[in-house]
C-alpha cells in the first residue's frame, strides 16, 4: 500500500505588517521543496492596505495553494483567535505556524513531515531558530545573528510533561512558533487557541504547555527558520514588563493544569517555584525587583539540595 502525502496546513495571520515582510515570507512558503501545502492568509483587521493587498495578491496568483480569511466585520481579534479561524477553515494532517515577518529555509516542510512519519507517536517537532538581525542587510546587524542553544540532547524525543518541566524551569529554549509543526489531532485535542496573557503576550507557550501535557514531542538540532528581529515583534513589546508577564502566565499555567486534573508532583514542584521566584509584594519599588529574584534563585538553589521527598512536602504546603 502506498503511504498518503500529509498535507501540511500552513497558518499566517497578519496585522499591518510590512509588505516586504510578508512577501519574503510568503515567498519562503512557495519555495518549499515539499509540494503538499496549503497557506491560509488570515488578515487580523488590518488597517494598512499595503498588507491586505500583498496577502490578496498572492491568493489570486495561486488559488489553489493560498487563501486569504479575515474575522466578520474585519475586526482585530488577535493572534489566538486569528489562528483558531485558520484551524476551522484547514484540512492539513499536519498544522504550520508562519509569521508574516519571519521565513522558513526550503526543506524546512520536508524533513519535519519525513521526521513525523518516522515518528508516529510524535506530536510536535521543532528544531533551532535563527534569530535574525541581518535582514537589514547592515553589516553590524550581521554579526548579531545567533542561534539559542536548546539546552537538549541533539533530536531527542520528550514524553509528556518532561519537556513543559524544562520550560517552566527555563532551563530551556522555548520554541519559536515559527519552527513547530502539530498535528492536527493533537491540536483538535487541546482545545481553542487562547487569546494570550493580556490578549497577545504568551499565546505560544500556553500552546505548548496543552501540547508537552499530551503527547511526545521531537526536538531536532536543525534549523529550518528565520526569525525576524525589529522593534515591533512580539518580543521586543513584551520586554517591558517580563516579570508581570511571566508571573500572569505561571498563574494561567495553574488554573490550566487544575482543570485537566494534573498529578505530577515534579510538574506542580516546578511551577510552585517559579512562581514564588516571580511573585513580588505590590509595594516593593521596581528598583528593588531584580535583586529580590536574585536573592530568591539562591533560596531555590539551596532548597534544591534537600532530599527530593522534602521538597515535594515543602512545595505541597504552598
Amino acid at each position: 500500500m502506498v503511504e498518503r502525502t500529509p498535507l501540511v496546513s500552513v497558518m499566517m495571520p497578519f496585522y499591518n505588517t510590512s509588505a516586504a515582510f510578508m512577501t519574503e515570507a510568503i515567498e519562503s512558503v512557495l519555495a518549499q521543496t515539499y509540494p503538499q501545502w496549503e497557506l491560509l492568509l488570515v488578515d487580523d483587521g488590518s488597517t494598512n492596505a499595503a498588507s491586505s493587498e500583498t496577502a490578496r495578491t498572492y491568493a489570486a496568483a495561486h488559488p489553489d495553494k493560498i487563501r486569504c480569511l479575515e474575522h466578520p466585520g474585519h475586526a482585530n481579534n488577535g493572534l489566538g483567535p486569528s489562528r483558531q479561524l485558520a484551524l476551522e477553515q484547514s484540512h492539513g494532517d499536519l498544522i504550520a505556524f508562519l509569521d508574516a515577518d519571519d521565513l522558513w529555509l526550503p526543506p524546512k516542510l520536508a524533513e519535519q513531515v519525513t521526521l513525523f512519519s518516522a515518528h508516529p507517536e510524535v506530536g510536535m517537532v521543532y528544531g533551532r531558530t535563527k534569530y535574525w538581525h541581518s535582514w537589514t542587510g547592515n553589516p553590524q546587524d550581521a554579526a548579531r545573528d545567533y542561534y539559542p542553544h536548546s539546552g537538549l540532547a541533539a533530536d531527542a524525543i520528550f514524553p509528556p510533561p518532561e519537556l513543559l518541566i524544562l520550560f517552566i524551569q527555563q532551563q530551556v529554549a522555548i520554541p519559536c512558533p515559527c519552527s513547530i509543526i502539530i498535528r492536527r489531532e493533537l491540536l483538535e485535542a487541546a482545545g481553542e487557541f487562547e487569546r494570550g496573557i493580556r490578549n497577545f503576550f504568551y499565546e505560544d507557550q500556553m500552546l505548548y504547555a496543552k501540547i508537552c501535557l499530551r503527547a511526545p514531542v521531537l526536538v531536532a538540532d536543525t534549523c529550518w527558520d528565520y526569525y525576524r528581529q525589529h522593534p515591533d515583534s512580539g518580543t521586543h513589546r513584551a520586554s517591558d514588563h517580563g516579570q508581570e508577564l511571566h508571573l500572569e502566565y505561571l498563574q494561567w499555567l495553574a488554573v490550566y493544569m487544575q482543570q485537566q486534573q494534573v498529578e505530577d508532583l515534579d510538574l506542580w514542584q516546578a511551577l510552585s517555584r517559579q512562581t514564588w521566584l516571580y511573585r513580588q509584594p505590590a509595594w516593593l519599588p521596581k528598583r528593588l525587583r531584580q535583586p529580590v529574584r536574585f536573592s530568591k534563585k539562591w533560596l531555590l538553589r539551596l532548597e534544591a539540595r534537600l532530599p527530593i521527598s522534602v521538597q515535594h512536602k515543602f512545595w505541597q504546603d504552598r
